[in-house]
Parts: C-alpha cells; sequence; structure tokens
C-alpha cells in the first residue's frame, strides 16, 4: 500500500482536510495491524470506519465524553457529565446506568477505539484489573481488532459482513452496536474502502515507476497503456491533416518510416530502453 496516497484521499473524506499529527499516528497502527493480521481492504476498511466513530474522530484511544481539545479527563469528571446527560434524558437508549462508580472504586465506562463498557467486557479482554489500560495504544489495537475479528463484542464478527464477495457495512454496525449509527458509519467506510484502494492502485504505479532503467521500453505498462490509449488518437490526427498532396506524401513517409521501425524492433534489431 502506498501510505502517501492513502492519506491524502483520508484526509479529504472523512478527515474533512485536516490531519492532526495523533491522527496519523493511529492511523498507521490501525494500518499496520491490519497489515499483520492480513485483514482485506474491506475489512480494513471497516475496522478504520468504527475506530473513527468511536473516537468521535481522533483515531486515539479516549474516555467516554472526552471532548475534542482534551488530552486527558478524570473518571470523575466523566462519570458526572454522564449522569447530567441521563438527568437530561439524553440517553434514552440505556437502561440502567452503567457507568458509575462500584463498590471499589472502578468506573465501567467507554474508553478505547471501540468504547467498551461494563465490566463483563472489560473481563474479556483481561483488563478487568485495571480499565484504564484500554487506553493504551497498543492494548486498544488488540481490543479494537479481537473485538471485531473474534466477534467479543456482540458475538457478531467482521467475517459475518465481509469477505467471500460481500461487503456490508451497514449491517457490520452489529459487531459493535446493533444498529446505533449503521448508515453514518457505512458512509465513513465507504470514504476508507475508496483510500486503501486508490493507495493499492498508487503503489502498482509506484513500482513501475522503480523499474531498471535497461527494462525494453515496450515492456513498460505505463508505456503499453499510451500507445493503446493515444495510438488511435494519433493516426486520427494524421490522416485528418491530409489536406494536399504534400500532405499526403508526408504522411505516407512517416507511416514508413514507423513501419520500419516496428520491423527492426520486432525482429531484435532494434532495441529500445527506458
Amino acid at each position: 500500500m502506498n501510505r502517501t496516497t492513502f492519506f491524502a484521499y483520508a484526509r479529504r473524506a472523512p478527515f474533512g482536510g485536516r490531519l492532526s499529527q495523533q491522527q496519523v499516528d493511529g492511523l498507521n497502527a490501525i494500518l499496520d495491524e491490519a497489515e499483520k493480521r492480513r485483514l482485506s481492504d474491506e475489512e480494513t476498511a471497516y475496522v478504520l470506519a468504527t475506530a473513527f466513530h468511536e473516537t468521535a474522530a481522533r483515531m486515539w484511544p479516549i474516555k467516554e465524553t472526552q471532548k475534542a481539545g482534551e488530552k486527558s479527563v478524570s473518571d470523575k469528571i466523566v462519570v458526572s457529565r454522564l449522569d447530567n446527560a441521563w438527568a437530561a434524558g439524553k440517553l434514552k437508549q440505556v437502561k440502567k446506568p452503567y457507568w458509575r462508580f462500584d463498590n471499589f472504586g472502578m468506573a465501567w465506562f467507554g474508553r478505547g477505539f471501540a468504547q467498551i463498557t461494563h465490566e463483563p467486557n472489560y473481563k474479556k479482554f483481561g483488563i478487568a484489573d485495571d480499565p484504564s489500560k484500554a487506553l493504551e495504544l497498543s492494548t486498544a489495537i488488540r481490543v479494537l481488532f479481537e473485538g471485531m475479528i473474534d466477534g467479543k463484542f456482540t458475538g457478531h464478527k467482521l467475517s459475518d459482513y465481509f469477505g467471500d464477495g460481500k461487503a456490508d457495512p451497514e449491517g457490520g454496525r452489529r459487531i459493535v452496536n446493533g444498529t446505533d449509527k449503521a448508515r453514518l458509519i457505512a458512509g465513513y467506510y465507504r470514504n476508507f474502502f475508496d483510500s486503501l484502494t486508490a493507495a493499492r492502485a498508487n503503489k502498482q504505479e509506484a513500482q513501475e515507476a522503480s523499474l531498471p532503467d535497461d527494462k525494453p521500453l515496450l515492456e513498460s505498462n505505463a508505456i503499453k497503456t499510451i500507445i493503446a490509449a493515444g495510438g488511435g488518437t494519433f493516426v486520427t490526427g494524421l490522416l485528418n491533416a491530409v489536406s494536399n498532396p504534400w500532405a499526403f506524401a508526408t504522411v505516407a513517409l512517416v507511416a514508413v518510416m514507423a513501419g520500419t521501425g516496428f520491423w527492426l524492433w520486432r525482429s531484435g534489431k532494434l532495441e529500445l530502453r527506458r
């Protein structure tokens, strides 16, 4: 993958034209892990889209309610903010407050790339002894990928929605959180998938450009494309230029020279190199 191309495309959408160093670092960490686990571009795009949504575009492990520009926020403030939102009726989908401190002083609100909540979910990933571990980059990456690949979040897996010719980004939301914001996240998925697709194509172009200079010119895919696309236009232009006997003679001479050059090349008597 040509990551320069990936970032150029992703910067425009879904990031709206700007990327911070922290966002770049988070994106690279996710891309590295996706390559290590040999995920398809479809799967990788949905992991990226999930992290984009769950972290409010920051692409870095955060605490629930953590606002843009806040480098850190205490657990007490998070609990207070969630209590206030609950009292204001803004958390209608929540049946029981899960964020409040338990008898041991632990608060099980969302943390990480995928915002895991509730003590049983922290136990699934072996971090119930210290929920703040979900904010460490390496742990957050592990939780994100294990949760989505192995179905540890909800029982639904990436392979249920992507691979073997299928790609269902709206249905894929069930991997993390039912159907909440499924269509919105599917839009992010398409942005990231387009970025990955462009990066793959650009890598092929970069590989072509890095061929040694002693490679025969007409073995270059780029030259083959130019000939295929432009050859017809060139010939048509020459024919259209024929408006008098002198022009006809010029075209005939060019044709003879081109034919002779082609014969010399095909016979091995002439070799063109880059």
